[in-house]
């Protein structure tokens, strides 16, 4: 009888079954062994599930410090007031003919301000209506206006000018530092510094109102921002 070589699948599924008898056999001759192989297994299962825990806590930590960090910050965004545009005029309530009004107005277009001169008996200005649409972006927003060389022009009783919307006088903000209303029909005192005025939301004309003046390159400016 020949002797034939044994297939080596064979020799596998011999010795993994020599195995589990001799693992069932330790397992019922050694009950206290397996016990702490597997309490063993339950301990240091549950400690790498708190380590996974920490670390999903620590990414959301740092993904929320990270979106935190570079949120944007609402900034209070300051434009320039479009004083010198088109759209703006002048007048002089006692001369119709442009040309021969005695408030004449140079316009800075690039720089956005504007350079008075002209004597007047009476109320002379420069407005800007609907027509222009360069002041109805900023309705509803604060309007600060800087005045510099007022000390080189005069006044009737310090009232430098009023500033009108929709043909009524506004009142400056308590925060204008340098320049203060006048007790007489809410004009702004002869001042150089900046004032600052609430727009209305229905804004649709503005208008500077100068009152028997004499301007002498009186140079007007604005900002306008959200707050």
């Amino acid at each position: 009888m020949s002797n034939q070589p044994s297939h080596p699948n064979t020799n596998f599924f011999q010795s993994l079954k020599t195995f589990f008898k001799r693992l069932l056999y330790v397992m019922g001759s050694h009950p206290i062994i397996v016990a702490l192989i597997l309490l063993s297994s339950v301990f240091w299962g549950g400690i790498q599930f708190q380590r996974n825990l920490d670390e999903g806590k620590n990414e959301n930590y740092n993904s929320e410090l990270n979106e935190s960090k570079f949120k944007p910050t609402p900034v209070n965004k300051v434009n320039p007031f479009l004083i010198a545009a088109g759209g703006w005029y002048k007048y002089d309530n006692q001369i119709e003919n442009e040309s021969e009004m005695r408030i004449k107005v140079t316009k800075n277009q690039e720089e956005q301000y504007i350079i008075l001169n002209g004597t007047f008996p009476k109320a002379a200005g420069y407005v800007t209506g609907e027509i222009g649409g360069n002041i109805l972006p900023f309705a509803g927003k604060n309007l600060t206006l800087t005045i510099e060389g007022s000390g080189n022009s005069t006044f009737d009783n310090d009232k430098m000018f009023r500033l009108e919307a929709n043909d009524r006088p506004l009142e400056p903000e308590e925060n204008s530092n340098s320049i203060t209303r006048n007790l007489g029909n809410k004009f702004i005192n002869a001042r150089d510094g900046n004032v600052t005025f609430k727009l209305p939301s229905n804004l649709t004309k503005l208008n500077l109102v100068f009152w028997n003046a004499t301007l002498n390159d009186l140079k007007i400016s604005g900002t306008v921002s959200e707050k």
